[in-house]
């Protein structure tokens, strides 16, 4: 079998080309792949578009900004599903209905589904299918074998989202943080921001070495930088949102915070002066991770997502 795809999130189409198959992933100057934060699999191939007849399944994208008629990757998408009509196609919604800088929860549903059409949506979360209304949920699988646990340094680390959705990603909450732990002394590292990482190793090394990690996204279905924190034996601090009910054990595998700076910035304060307890907790969260974000879970449901939506067609 062979599946057409594009790297929306090299981070989760690298999971996702593990699966058993071949792969055609359309590169180009409007889409390409991020060399510095994933590999490319042996069984992917780069083509510059869809070739009709090459292919079995196409695996697309969206998310809410796609909602938005004049935003790139929605014209990425809307070309794409246009012009993909001779095999089944899959979609998948990385986001939630949530933008409201721009459109009301109902109006983004509305668009979504209108262009999604008959076509089977892939969800992130449990959360995010309620949500939406519709959608398969997927929760993303890792190999813990990629991921470094190694000794702790007493620092405090997040990964910054670029994508400007400010309500989202709640990051005024985040600021509103960092301004109160800048009075104690304490400051909190910024990926993408405060450190660039030159490959994937450096990544998952300075990530593996870290004590804390942050995660203040409330809206974004089951946040993967959050479980490759888990995995990495990090004390995991999060704002409670999609399914973390599911998972997270307050205080035993990681930290649940209010949507609150001061109590955000209380709880990273005691933490960060108990490293005994951070290095428990990170454990049980690692623990944790490995099971619930199970990579063969993970490729046993895309597996039979996929036998299905070829068996229909």
């Amino acid at each position: 079998m062979k599946i057409f795809c594009l790297p929306w999130h090299c981070a989760h189409i690298y999971e996702l080309v593990k699966l058993p198959y071949e792969f055609g992933m359309m590169v180009n100057s409007k889409r390409s792949w991020a060399y510095n934060s994933r590999p490319i699999p042996g069984n992917v191939e780069l083509v510059p578009y869809y070739e009709p007849g090459k292919y079995d399944l196409a695996i697309l994208n969206v998310d809410q900004q796609c909602a938005h008629p004049d935003i790139g990757k929605g014209i990425l998408y809307r070309e794409l599903n246009e012009l993909i009509q001779d095999i089944p196609k899959i979609v998948i919604n990385h986001g939630s209905p949530v933008w409201p800088e721009w459109f009301a929860k109902d109006k983004i549903v509305k668009k979504i589904k209108e262009i999604i059409g008959a076509n089977q949506m892939v969800v992130n979360s449990y959360r995010a299918a309620e949500e939406w209304g519709w959608g398969r949920p997927i929760i993303h699988g890792l190999d813990p074998d990629e991921w470094f646990d190694l000794p702790k340094e007493a620092r405090i680390v997040t990964a910054v989202s670029p994508a400007g959705l400010d309500t989202y990603y709640n990051r005024e909450l985040f600021r509103q943080t960092c301004d109160i732990l800048k009075h104690q002394g304490i400051k909190i590292i910024e990926f993408r921001m405060d450190i660039v990482f030159k490959d994937w190793k450096e990544y998952r090394d300075f990530l593996g070495r870290s004590l804390i990690y942050l995660d203040y996204s409330k809206d974004t279905p089951l946040n993967r930088a959050r479980t490759e924190a888990m995995l990495s034996g990090c004390c995991v601090v999060t704002v409670a949102g999609h399914d973390t009910e599911r998972f997270i054990k307050d205080g035993e595998n990681a930290m649940l915070v209010k949507n609150n700076p001061n109590h955000v910035a209380q709880v990273l304060g005691e933490l960060i002066a108990d490293y005994d307890r951070c290095v428990r907790i990170g454990q049980a969260g690692k623990e944790m991770a490995k099971e619930y974000f199970s990579k063969e879970r993970y490729q046993n449901n895309w597996i039979q997502l996929i036998n299905e939506t070829i068996e229909k067609k």
